[in-house]
């Protein structure tokens, strides 16, 4: 299932790691015709610490880029002697300390998972792509303990689970962009800006508004 993730550079405490939020995943209905109660999934929040950010990183090469760029895939994987390869690697870790919590996005009129996470800066071309792309879409995958089928709704109803990881997404090799299952899931990098500071907003809003009072009584004056 998948979600959203956004990268913020607020904190440059740590040294090699890109900080990132995740809004990972959302509750109740999806259009992979699977369901998570907000029950199970408040359940299933603490088994995403410690559990790896994932992706699969190829070089794309278009008719408008023939030079090629860097880009997340998907799930990549393959068969050797008849078991399953991943190809996708960890590129980042959602830690102990994740904060992992449901909250409800008005504008999307749904309820996500959201953690917060890390992004190695090293060893990869990883965080190079997020903070060139600004947003991508990614992909949570869930061991599934217990579920069932709602024959009336035609879903799957998955009633117990727990979080091994998430993928980011990004193109395939002829350019087309890797749509993620749950709507509005995506991974952006966070413009730390006034804009997106509430503090620093309102102060600014506040000396818009004295500067033009200002203007309107040196103009009476005049």
């Amino acid at each position: 299932v998948h979600g959203k993730i956004n990268f913020e550079e607020s904190d440059k405490n740590k040294d090699g790691l890109l900080p990132v939020h995740l809004q990972a995943c959302h509750t109740n209905l999806n259009v992979n015709n699977s369901n998570i109660e907000e029950s199970v999934m408040t359940s299933a929040l603490p088994s995403f610490s410690n559990r790896p950010i994932l992706g699969y990183i190829h070089k794309v090469v278009t008719d408008e880029n023939p030079d090629g760029q860097w880009e997340f895939y998907g799930h990549n994987c393959h068969e050797e002697n008849g078991e399953l390869v991943y190809d996708e690697v960890p590129i980042g870790i959602i830690p102990e300390s994740c904060n992992a919590q449901l909250v409800y996005d008005k504008e999307k009129n749904k309820t996500y998972c959201e953690v917060d996470g890390y992004i190695f800066e090293e060893y990869s071309r990883a965080a190079e792509i997020l903070q060139r792309e600004g947003e991508c879409a990614v992909s949570v995958e869930l061991s599934i303990r217990e579920l069932s089928y709602d024959g009336k709704l035609k879903c799957l109803n998955i009633e117990d689970f727990w979080f091994s990881g998430v993928t980011i997404l990004g193109k395939n090799e002829y350019g087309d962009t890797i749509k993620p299952g749950m709507t509005g899931s995506n991974i952006k990098l966070a413009d730390f800006s006034a804009d997106n500071n509430s503090l620093f907003a309102k102060y600014e809003n506040k000396m818009i508004e004295f500067q033009e009072r200002l203007e309107k009584l040196e103009s009476t004056c005049s």
